[in-house]
């Protein structure tokens, strides 16, 4: 005969007047199901935080010293600073803050997060007013372009913070620089992000070269450049790699929130006057883009694409002479066919 469910477990304790009991109950029922909130670790967090606010007052007020006695770190530690978020929902305190931030600290450090426990730190900081750390912001944004989980796309949605992605050498110099310079430049940087698809429509081009005349197009470009050049350089800030070792080797890849405004900016380089440097660089692009990462394949197929598609429109000497070298090496079957059809187009 099965014994008393979690729910049944944490009522006894509840009448008895013993909440530490019931913080026990819902330890066992974390350890149980390994912190996944789907399971029945998320249906007694539930069921506690649907208890009275008198009930949750004493429970919270409990929730200390738990937290101290768990090993630090991912675990049970992280899993009842979730439990404190729900049992305070409506009650006039703060209590754990310092610790909360400090999880929500280590989110930064993880190419993505699945984990919903996250996820709801990381909203109870939003709801507090506090800012988050970029590094944070940009593992919410990571995981909701590659996850493809709503409550993450919610969440990075209602996010502010950087225009790119800290933590890889070319978008942490573009911040730097965007901030330090100011007038247009943040603005031309937050227009490069808004690049959705594989060429510019008519408006996104008329404010890009808006933009650009605004900053003085030769000076605009020779920053491009030098930011591009260095896309591809080994992170800033490198990532945990995955515990059971079966993911791809995140400090190789490229951030997709970066290529995206990578992109952008590769395209508004399309805009401004070409020459050996530019084709250079974009045929460097390619490459980068094209790298094989350990279990995961090329780095980003998108980025050399858009590169190809920038020495297209280029039009000049240099990006058609590079267009036909990178018809004899390429052999990734997408970007050599965005080749094929920029030569065939006959804008080479």
């Amino acid at each position: 005969m099965a014994g008393p469910s979690y729910r049944e477990r944490v009522d006894a304790a509840l009448r008895g007047g013993f909440p530490e009991g019931a913080l026990d109950v819902a330890s066992d029922a974390f350890h149980a199901s390994l912190g996944d909130l789907r399971m029945v670790w998320g249906d007694v967090v539930e069921h506690l935080a649907a208890q009275p606010a008198e009930v949750r007052v004493r429970l919270v007020a409990a929730l200390p010293g738990r937290v101290v006695q768990a090993p630090a770190g991912p675990g049970l530690g992280h899993g009842l600073l979730h439990l404190c978020v729900a049992l305070s929902e409506g009650l006039p305190v703060d209590i754990l803050a310092d610790e909360r931030r400090a999880a929500v600290a280590s989110v930064g450090e993880h190419w993505v997060l699945q984990n919903h426990t996250y996820l709801h730190l990381v909203r109870a900081e939003v709801a507090a007013g506090r800012n988050l750390p970029p590094a944070t912001v940009a593992t919410v944004r990571r995981t909701a372009q590659l996850v493809g989980d709503r409550a993450w796309r919610g969440l990075a949605g209602s996010l502010r913070g950087p225009a790119l992605n800290v933590g890889e050498l070319w978008a942490d110099t573009a911040l730097a620089e965007t901030a330090a310079l100011g007038e247009g430049w943040p603005a031309l940087l937050a227009h490069a992000v808004t690049l959705n698809a594989g060429e510019p429509g008519a408006r996104w081009e008329k404010v890009g070269r808006t933009l650009l005349d605004a900053l003085g197009v030769r000076a605009a470009r020779t920053r491009i450049l030098s930011w591009l050049a260095l896309a591809g350089r080994p992170r800033t800030r490198p990532l945990a790699e995955p515990a059971d070792g079966t993911g791809a080797a995140v400090n190789e890849r490229l951030d997709p929130v970066n290529v995206n405004a990578a992109r952008g900016l590769i395209c508004l380089l399309s805009f401004t006057e070409a020459d050996e440097d530019s084709a250079h660089t974009l045929v460097r692009l390619v490459g980068v883009g094209l790298r094989t990462v350990p279990r995961h394949g090329p780095r980003s197929p998108k980025l050399a694409h858009a590169a190809v598609i920038a020495l297209a429109r280029q039009d000049d000497p240099a990006s058609r002479e590079e267009l036909r070298r990178l018809a004899t090496w390429v052999s990734h079957r997408t970007t050599r066919r965005v080749i094929d059809a920029a030569m065939a187009q006959g804008r080479t």
